[in-house]
């Protein structure tokens, strides 16, 4: 299972450094709707939750919201590509680790301050938030290709159930 969550995630980051390689540097940082703060200020949020899972696995505790927000890795295509590379490689390297049993999460999830709590979760788990938060973000990116006149590969964006799904009606 563990080998499967992290290469399912790097799956996902190949098929978006694949995307990011087809675009120019001007079109990776457009505001172009639905991304209004462009294309790369998504791959870096992106990039971002991954560099929080991996921090976390060696503290115990994963803090969603403790996020570098790198302005180079938004707007500099190459940056961005090199840390998506990086991670990859992180998480290829987690296949033969053990990964802790429980990890204490934090995430900012509204406006009061109790909605900053600490959840009990575990890593597999959180795996599994990686790739969908990835697709999420990687829909608003197709979307925004889309509008430039780029088109994304076959399944970009779309959830793993929903193209399984909709090759199963096919």
């Amino acid at each position: 299972m563990q080998a499967t969550l992290c290469h399912d995630n790097i799956d996902c980051l190949e098929r978006m450094g694949r995307l990011i390689q087809r675009l120019t540097d001007a079109q990776y940082v457009a505001s172009q709707t639905p991304c209004v703060n462009g294309i790369g200020a998504h791959v870096r949020h992106i990039l971002d939750h991954f560099d929080a899972f991996m921090s976390g696995l060696e503290t115990g505790s994963v803090d969603y919201d403790a996020r570098q927000r790198d302005k180079d890795t938004e707007c500099q295509r190459t940056v961005a590509l090199a840390r998506n590379q990086t991670i990859k490689k992180r998480l290829h390297n987690l296949t033969a680790h053990a990964l802790p049993e429980s990890l204490s999460v934090c995430m900012d999830c509204g406006s009061t301050a109790s909605s900053r709590l600490a959840t009990t979760s575990n890593a597999l788990r959180e795996l599994q938030f990686l790739v969908s938060h990835t697709v999420h973000h990687d829909a608003l990116i197709a979307a925004a290709v889309v509008a430039m006149d780029v088109t994304p590969e076959a399944g970009y964006g779309i959830a793993p159930s929903t193209l399984r799904h909709q090759r199963k009606r096919a």
